[in-house]
């Protein structure tokens, strides 16, 4: 069943500066799609694969939380990220059977 409504269990980001981001190689095959349907009013920039279609960096310069860093998808890094989690976004929207046991904090939507 389809539901207009999106439910989440995970997608793990990393976010840095933006002038801190460099590809290596790659970069050719990237996509990018203006984002305007989002209930924060802003208009990210998403970028993604066009070959295989997973995402790959977000950007938003209309965004005070976002402007000036690139948000990174760990799926997508070469190696295995060593971080620990700081912050939970769209907490209201996480499916019922997610209990995150660590101490993070938490926002009910993207600030």
């Amino acid at each position: 069943m389809y539901s207009s409504h999106c439910q989440s269990t995970f997608l793990v980001i990393l976010t840095a500066q933006l002038q801190q981001l460099t590809f290596l190689s790659g970069e050719n095959k990237l996509a990018k799609y203006l984002d305007r349907d989002t209930d924060s009013g802003s208009a990210p920039l998403r970028i993604f694969c066009s070959i295989c279609g997973s995402n790959v960096i977000t950007t938003n310069e209309q965004s005070d939380f976002v402007r000036g860093h690139v948000i990174v998808m760990s799926g997508c890094l070469d190696d295995e990220a060593k971080f620990v989690p700081k912050q939970e976004f769209y907490c209201k929207d996480k499916c019922g059977f997610v209990d995150v046991k660590m101490r993070t904090q938490k926002f009910e939507g993207m600030t």
